[in-house]
């Protein structure tokens, strides 16, 4: 049958009497052969009657299915997505009866799914402006917002999320498990698009102009709305603890998939898209409020609990709250490797030690700012505090604003690769000599002397004190900006490093926060073994190269080998360069003097 028809249109109806000839004829009068199925929830007004009348005249091309009273549009549709899948449709259309869709833009449609070859195509009345003609306003309003309402809580790239005029390819409707769909009034058009986003098919929003009834009544109601507002919320929370998971074996690539990756052989190009890792559930702002939320929490719980009064931080209680930050780093770990999948899990992971890795590099420095301006210990735990908080902020911004940018600048790729490669064989070069530290040559450090005056005595673990009336910033500050700007130079380093395992902005950003969390910690228990480790200077030169590297053959191996290097074997080369270096550091101590 799917040989023969365009596909099958499903059109619920509910006492549409005065409008199911005129629009089934509309259909039928399209130069395409599509076939419709009538799904009537008994209604009272005789529109079963008036479809069981035109059979004959349609036969083979018009169907009907009578129910016994209104059960709800999620389930009309539901039995019209089976009843299409065991018949053999290649494409299926959800379309009102009313003559709100056009039934010249199935068409429109048709063509994004049969031959641009998406896997939904929404008739969209929000993507290019706003497009309702005959609705009072408080409708539009609703309606409008309830959208962006929807795209705020989950992140779709969808403009009109709530629209119930769309074309499905067989292949959404076979991967989604059409029997654990929880809605089924207004809601589970937003469900439905849901899914389909989440298992990673393709979609398109096709402009149209929706013009409300002008016969019958309509069926809005506010409960419609009331379903949605919450149900977005369920279904967003609810996907946190069950992701979906197609009912299907086939490959997650579409017919546009193949398309794209023929015209990209046939061209000779190296630009592989990587929008779609950026445009995942984990990063709607809900999560990435909630995310910084725990995190932050995290931190005060430590700064004004656990660490109210300022002490020198011990051996063993470093040791402790280091081995406290890699389990709940690994648990996280182990969350995202069950919500994410295998391939991003390993990319956390990855992320994750390239970034505690060269968070070592920074640790040598903060010993040398801690000893140049005489901290005592008991106050550098509240300064390396406030600076892992900074750097937070400040890493945070930089990994949205890279990840953006390699997105819509993919030639930036083999900037980053090489710039690298570059970093790698630099650091080696220079060998493990101690950087000199002066803050007069720090800018941002003469910037503050010449805004503040700065004491040269401490005030216990105050950034600012107060002398005859007067603010002053205290030596401390000074050294908390030393390890701000200290920090930032680094993330030069290490952010371009992680953005080349993973261009997933959730992966790098919360990989780079949980190596940061750990850091304080990190700082105390290796802060007299550090000089120990002369040869991991080079191991991380090595890294930052393999890295680059990696970035630079990526497409080449892609395109023209049909081959990537798998994510496994990067975990172990850097995982293999970092115990090496350690463990030459050890068996060839550098020599006295």
């Amino acid at each position: 049958m799917s040989t023969m028809a365009a596909g099958l249109v499903l059109i619920p109806t509910y006492n549409e009497r005065e409008n199911v000839e005129l629009i089934l004829r509309a259909v039928f009068a399209l130069p395409k052969n599509f076939h419709v199925l009538i799904i009537d929830d008994g209604s009272p007004d005789g529109t079963g009657a008036v479809v069981r009348g035109l059979l004959a005249e349609f036969a083979g091309r018009l169907f009907l299915e009578e129910r016994a009273g209104k059960q709800g549009l999620g389930t009309a549709y539901i039995f019209g997505f089976r009843w299409a899948l065991a018949r053999g449709y290649d494409y299926v259309f959800e379309m009102d009866a009313d003559f709100s869709h056009n039934p010249q833009d199935l068409l429109r449609l048709h063509e994004a799914c049969a031959v641009q070859g998406y896997d939904l195509a929404i008739g969209s009345r929000y993507s290019d402006g706003v497009n309702v003609v005959n609705w009072p306003m408080s409708r539009v309003l609703m309606s409008y917002f309830a959208s962006k309402y929807v795209r705020f809580i989950t992140s779709m790239p969808i403009h009109d999320a709530t629209a119930g005029f769309k074309c499905y390819s067989a292949r959404v409707l076979r991967a989604i498990d059409l029997s654990r769909i929880h809605f089924v009034g207004y809601a589970f058009q937003i469900e439905m698009k849901w899914l389909t986003y989440r298992l990673g098919f393709h979609i398109k929003e096709v402009p149209i102009i929706f013009t409300d009834r002008t016969r019958g009544q309509s069926k809005m109601s506010k409960g419609i709305f009331k379903e949605a507002l919450f149900g977005v919320v369920q279904m967003k929370l609810s996907s946190w603890i069950h992701p979906p998971r197609r009912t299907d074996n086939s490959p997650r690539v579409s017919q546009l998939s193949r398309r794209r990756s023929s015209a990209y052989r046939h061209a000779g190009s190296f630009f592989v898209s990587e929008a779609a890792l950026c445009c995942r559930m984990e990063n709607t702002p809900l999560f990435w409020i909630l995310f910084n939320l725990f995190i932050i929490g995290l931190l005060l719980l430590d700064l004004l609990v656990l660490n109210r009064r300022a002490h020198a931080v011990k051996l063993g209680e470093a040791l402790g709250w280091s081995a406290f930050w890699i389990t709940l780093s690994l648990c996280f770990n182990f969350l995202v490797y069950r919500t994410m999948g295998h391939e991003a899990g390993l990319q956390w992971l990855t992320g994750y030690l390239i970034e505690k890795a060269l968070s070592v590099d920074n640790l040598f420095v903060f010993l040398l700012i801690f000893t140049y301006f005489k901290v005592p210990a008991e106050y550098q735990h509240r300064i390396l505090f406030w600076g892992v908080l900074g750097a937070l902020v400040l890493r945070g911004i930089f990994i949205l604003a890279g990840a953006a940018l390699l997105v819509k600048f993919h030639f930036l790729l083999y900037i980053l690769g090489a710039f690298l490669v570059y970093t790698g064989i630099r650091m080696a070069l220079s060998g493990s000599d101690e950087p000199e530290i002066d803050p007069n040559n720090n800018p941002v450090v003469r910037l503050l002397s010449r805004r503040l005056p700065i004491t040269r005595q401490l005030d216990g673990g105050r950034f600012f004190t107060r002398r005859d009336g007067l603010r002053f910033a205290t030596p401390l500050l000074v050294v908390l900006v030393m390890i701000e700007t200290t920090d930032v130079v680094f993330a030069a380093d290490s952010i371009p490093a992680i953005l080349a395992v993973s261009r997933n902005t959730f992966v790098v950003y919360t990989s780079n926060v949980f190596a940061l969390l750990g850091l304080r910690a990190l700082y105390f228990a290796l802060a007299s073994l550090m000089t120990l480790f002369h040869y991991l200077h080079y191991g991380l030169a090595l890294i930052l190269v393999f890295i680059g590297g990696k970035l630079l053959t990526d497409d080449l191996l892609r395109v023209q080998f049909n081959r990537e290097l798998p994510m496994p074997v990067s975990l172990g080369v850097v995982g293999l360069l970092l115990l090496g270096s350690i463990g030459a550091s050890l068996l060839w101590p550098r020599k006295n003097g």
